[in-house]
C-alpha cells in the first residue's frame, strides 16, 4: 500500500507536465474554432444584411421619391393657389378702386396724344361730377376703333373716390358736354362674359349686378340705395339724387348711368 502510494506521488509530476501543453493545445485550438466561427458568422451577418438591403433598398427609394415628389407637388399647388388668391385680392381691391366711363369723347390723334386728351376728358367729368380725387391711373379698354368709343378705365388711390364718383354720376345728366357718358363700376372678367351671354340670350332684357351675381330684373323702378349694380338693355337710365335709378325703352341711343348707394 505504502509502495503505490510512493508510486502515485512519484508520476503525479510527470502527469501534470504532460497535460500542461495538451491543454494549452486545447485552448488554442478553442481560440483558433472560435474566431473561425465569429468570422463565419460576421460572413454570414454581411451576406444576410447585404441581401436585405438589397432587397429592400429599391423599394425604400422609390418610397421615398414618391413621398418627396408628392410633398413637392403638394407645395407646389398651395404655392400656386397662394399666389392666384394675391393675385385675386389684388385684381379685387383694384376694381373697388376703379369707376369705367363709358361714352367719352375719344381722339383719333396719335397714342400718346390720345391718352394726354382722355386724360383731360376724365379730370373735366370729375370735375362735373363735383369729385376732388386725383386718378392714379387712366387708360382705354380695348383695340383703337376710329368709329368707336372705348371705355375708360380710371383707377384711384383709394375706394372713397370711386364711390363718390358713383353716388354723384347723375350730375352727368344736366352736362352740356357729357350728358351722353354714363359711369360703371369695373367687374370682373367673369362678371362681363356673364353680361355679354345674358345680353346675347335676351337682346331685350334687363340685367344687374348685385353682389357679384348677375340678375335680370323686371321692374321699372329699380333701388341702388344699398348695392352697386349696372344696367345692360335698350333702356334710357340714369339715377336721381335719391339714388334711383329710372328706366324707360326708347328708340334712341340709351343713356345709362350707374348708381350706388
Amino acid at each position: 500500500m505504502a509502495r503505490t502510494t510512493k508510486a502515485a506521488s512519484e508520476m503525479r509530476p510527470a502527469v501534470e507536465e504532460m497535460m500542461v501543453p495538451i491543454a494549452e493545445g486545447m485552448r488554442k485550438t478553442m481560440e483558433q474554432m472560435m474566431a473561425t466561427m465569429a468570422e463565419e458568422m460576421r460572413k454570414l451577418l454581411v451576406a444576410t444584411i447585404r441581401d436585405v438591403m438589397g432587397s429592400l433598398l429599391p423599394e425604400l427609394v422609390i418610397t421615398l421619391t414618391h413621398s418627396v415628389d408628392s410633398i413637392l407637388k403638394s407645395n407646389s399647388e398651395r404655392l400656386q393657389t397662394m399666389e392666384t388668391d394675391i393675385s385675386s385680392d389684388a385684381e379685387e381691391q383694384q376694381r373697388r378702386r376703379s369707376a369705367v366711363f363709358i361714352g367719352a369723347p375719344e381722339s383719333r390723334d396719335l397714342p400718346h396724344l390720345r391718352h394726354e386728351r382722355d386724360a383731360e376728358s376724365v379730370a373735366e367729368i370729375l370735375d362735373e361730377v363735383n369729385v376732388d380725387g386725383v386718378p392714379v391711373d387712366v387708360y382705354r379698354m380695348g383695340v383703337f376703333n376710329p368709329t368707336k368709343r372705348r371705355p375708360i378705365k380710371v383707377v384711384f388711390n383709394n375706394t372713397h373716390n370711386a364711390v363718390q364718383v358713383f353716388r354723384q354720376c347723375y350730375m352727368l345728366k344736366r352736362s352740356p358736354q357729357f350728358s351722353s357718358v354714363y359711369i360703371r363700376p369695373s367687374y370682373s372678367a367673369a362678371i362681363h362674359n356673364e353680361l355679354f351671354t345674358k345680353r346675347r340670350e335676351g337682346p331685350h332684357g334687363l340685367y344687374v349686378v348685385r353682389n357679384n351675381l348677375v340678375v335680370r330684373r323686371g321692374s321699372a323702378i329699380l333701388s341702388t340705395a344699398n348695392m352697386p349694380c349696372i344696367i345692360v338693355g335698350d333702356f334710357n337710365a340714369c339715377s336721381n339724387e335719391n339714388g334711383v335709378v329710372h328706366l324707360s325703352r326708347g328708340i334712341h341711343s340709351p343713356v345709362r348711368c350707374t348708381a350706388i348707394g
